[in-house]
């Protein structure tokens, strides 16, 4: 299950190629990385567009405008997923996993499950944890928000 979880991925919703729509949805002081029909990759900062320019702040912080007709993608860096939630979902799993096999475990005597809910729970919720954190990073939350038509290129 983790190994799906790591090298598999949800099928993202694609970017319609030619249009601008999810370019003009990006907030000012995004971070985005954009390729040139050039080959020219220009890791930067979007500040917003026109009908004709994309304006940006490169990493040397000049401010430059970019002709949207030389744009051959835009992939958008989101980082509004940190790594908290697939550790407490993973930490959480594996506590919960802990606690049904000590209950399941048919140990009689009440000391026995508590002892092998108290280190299943340690064990099991740290390995969860670390699936949990490696998911999350695999995700790094990177977007293609825009894609040149095929006849414009």
């Amino acid at each position: 299950m983790a190994f799906l979880l790591l090298t598999g991925s949800l099928p993202a919703a694609d970017v319609i190629p030619g249009k601008w729509q999810k370019v003009d949805l990006l907030p000012a002081g995004s971070p985005i990385t954009i390729k040139t029909l050039y080959g020219e990759q220009v890791p930067c900062t979007y500040f917003g567009s026109d009908r004709e320019t994309l304006l940006i702040v490169e990493t040397s912080g000049n401010q430059r405008r970019i002709r949207k007709v030389e744009i051959e993608t835009i992939i958008a860096e989101k980082y509004d997923d940190r790594l908290v939630n697939g550790a407490v979902i993973g930490l959480s799993a594996g506590v919960a996993f802990a606690l049904l096999l000590s209950l399941a475990s048919g140990e009689t005597s009440h000391h026995d499950r508590v002892t092998l809910a108290v280190f299943g729970s340690v064990l099991f919720g740290l390995c969860g944890m670390g699936v949990g954190t490696l998911v999350d990073y695999q995700h790094q939350g990177r977007e293609v928000v825009y894609r040149a038509a095929k006849n414009h290129q």
